[in-house]
């Protein structure tokens, strides 16, 4: 039965997840997720290969292949295209981009249980007295949440600003960098963007149809976009099985 590959690679942590599709349109999830930093390039296919080995599959058996696309680390996100292209071009599937911090906000709903329609401001740094950040409208479990402000580049003062101007929504990111904010949000989820969240949502685009083509997915990556412009799809040397 075919099945669908997430893999997340963002942060300083890298995950994946699999989706496999029974025969009675019921299905089976899985994830794995390495903390280790700075690692991705060593741990990100041998994750791949043991979610398929525990599920009993090969790639072969992938319908479609899913990635966060940005923002997030520059190295991590490259590491993860190169990789989901290579898979999607070996076995000519399907490649289905996701925002990064789109996924932060489901994995947010997931560990906090937020209601459909609360708001929701994910953040992650972005070094230099930055951050990415994104607010959203949380929908059902699952389901993309809906952007109310699209990712950018911000300060610490205009997270503040947009914690205030959406009446203490929920804050999803790393506690280190967002404590100061604790005082305005009316929930703070300490976590990073998931492999498994990205998941549910990649399997709705999958069924919806419409996918970009495999060689024109892009990153966003906020800082030095001008690079991106100038980005060639990096085509990992692993071959697909």
């Amino acid at each position: 039965m075919p099945a669908l590959l997430a893999i997340e690679t963002s942060t300083t942590a890298c995950s994946v997840a699999l989706r496999h599709f029974q025969p009675d349109g019921t299905w089976l999830d899985s994830h794995l997720q390495s903390e280790l930093p700075r690692t991705h390039s060593a741990t990100l296919l041998e994750l791949i290969e043991q979610l398929l080995a525990d599920a009993g599959l090969q790639r072969r058996d992938l319908c479609a292949v899913s990635i966060s696309n940005g923002p997030g680390s520059f190295t991590g996100l490259r590491i993860g295209l190169a990789v989901a292209q290579g898979i999607a071009l070996g076995l000519d599937i399907p490649l289905l981009p996701i925002s990064s911090l789109a996924v932060l906000a489901a994995s947010a709903q997931q560990h906090s249980g937020s209601a459909a329609g609360q708001p929701l401001l994910a953040v992650t740094d972005a070094r230099m007295g930055q951050y990415n950040v994104g607010c959203f409208t949380l929908a059902e479990q699952g389901v993309e949440p809906t952007t109310l402000e699209p990712p950018r580049l911000a300060s610490a003062a205009d997270l503040q600003s947009i914690c205030e101007r959406y009446g203490a929504p929920v804050v999803a990111g790393e506690l280190a960098t967002l404590a100061s904010l604790a005082p305005l949000a009316s929930a703070f989820c300490e976590l990073q963007p998931r492999a498994d969240a990205l998941l549910a949502i990649a399997a709705e685009h999958y069924r919806q149809g419409g996918w970009p083509p495999r060689d024109r997915v892009e990153l966003l990556y906020l800082r030095g976009t001008e690079a991106w412009q100038k980005h060639q799809p990096i085509v990992p040397k692993a071959p697909a099985q």
